[in-house]
């Protein structure tokens, strides 16, 4: 293989495979497979769950493939060629020449190409486009719910469900649950549970996309391609809880209150939460606090809010309420709940299509406040 790239762009697409690739780990999870593609230059990396593909402008001489490590290519690269071009040229004994101006170097190889996964979509799957802003949002209100231990290897993928016209994305780890509902029509209902970290991997690569991204859907296997990058993760098996069941119905009191006032409540309060990471929500007519207790001192806030309903006073996880603040944008939130024991609900106002359940820390209430549920 002989090649010619800008820096600029071999450095971002380094950038963007190397996502998956591990520094420390065995071929093929270390390395990143450089190889021609008729006029563009393609780059793959895979650690065996989950790998990208990106492609590239340049000017092929000579066609050929070759793996070397994902991270000396990229550091090299950043380092040697910023603003100019890098010529590309793999040799008969195993090795990747670079050469950007007077400076060159060589890399070895790490593993033979035709070793390496074979991440292709199949012919007969399951097409869909989706509008690429949507999808970001939808991942980022979503994904972030899912667990991270794998005690229920279920709950750390999020559930996309395609029906009818609409596609609804929901994560759950037993204490929380994040649902979005998109506008997507399909001709056949489906459903999938895809790992919540490809979902995340996608939301940072496509952050600047702007034409739909289509999915493809195979039965152990989803890609999603965008206009110069393609991600193919493995789907997980078995079933995923009846997440409509965890949704509260009811409610005895629905507070309304604004978003970024409530969002720099709990980002204070957590100065005092840091060892219990709980805080106290108190609502009655016309007013909601939130309040931290700590080894340091303590804290509480008020606001004006719209209060419909009895008083409660609830504690929920400090970092869980800061999660979801986060990635709500609408001006106010609309937080509904029952009792101190039972899940709270918070959704934006004026945004029906996004819901986020919250449980109570029941256990923390009783110690900080000496009172039982």
């Amino acid at each position: 293989m002989k090649a010619t790239v800008l820096s600029d762009s071999l450095v971002q697409g380094l950038g963007i495979v190397g996502q998956v690739t591990m520094r420390n780990g065995n071929f093929p999870a270390d390395s990143v497979l450089v190889q021609s593609d008729g006029r563009r230059l393609k780059l793959s990396a895979c650690d065996l769950e989950m790998g990208l593909h990106h492609w590239l402008g340049a000017r092929v001489e000579d066609d050929g493939a070759i793996c070397v490590l994902a991270q000396t290519l990229h550091d090299l690269v950043k380092v040697v060629g910023s603003g100019s071009e890098i010529h590309l040229a793999s040799s008969t004994k195993g090795k990747l020449g670079v050469q950007a101006g007077r400076t060159k170097a060589s890399i070895k190889e790490t593993g033979d190409p035709e070793d390496f996964p074979n991440l292709a979509q199949a012919v007969d799957a399951i097409r869909v486009e989706v509008q690429a802003a949507d999808l970001r949002t939808a991942i980022s209100q979503v994904a972030f719910a899912a667990a991270t231990k794998e005690i229920r290897p279920i709950l750390t993928g999020v559930l996309a469900e395609f029906e009818g016209s609409t596609l609804s994305l929901v994560a759950a780890d037993g204490y929380r649950l994040s649902a979005r509902t998109l506008a997507q029509p399909v001709a056949d209902p489906f459903s999938v549970v895809i790992p919540a970290r490809a979902l995340a991997v996608l939301g940072r690569i496509g952050k600047q996309e702007q034409d739909p991204i289509t999915v493809i859907v195979t039965h152990n296997r989803i890609a999603f391609r965008l206009t110069d990058t393609t991600l193919v993760s493995q789907l997980i098996g078995g079933k995923f809880p009846d997440y409509q069941q965890i949704i509260p119905q009811e409610w005895t009191t629905r507070t309304t209150v604004a978003t970024a006032e409530f969002r720099q409540a709990c980002k204070t309060a957590h100065i005092f939460a840091r060892e219990s990471g709980y805080v106290l929500l108190h609502a009655n007519d016309g007013s909601f606090g939130v309040s931290a207790t700590g080894l340091t001192g303590g804290y509480r806030c008020s606001m004006q809010a719209d209060v419909e309903g009895d008083e409660i006073e609830i504690g929920f996880d400090n970092r869980w309420l800061l999660d979801v603040l986060a990635v709500i944008e609408a001006d106010q939130v609309e937080l509904r709940t029952t009792t101190k024991a039972d899940a709270g609900v918070l959704r934006p106002v004026g945004d029906a299509d996004y819901t986020h359940v919250l449980m109570p820390l029941v256990t923390e209430y009783a110690q900080i406040t000496g009172r039982k549920q």
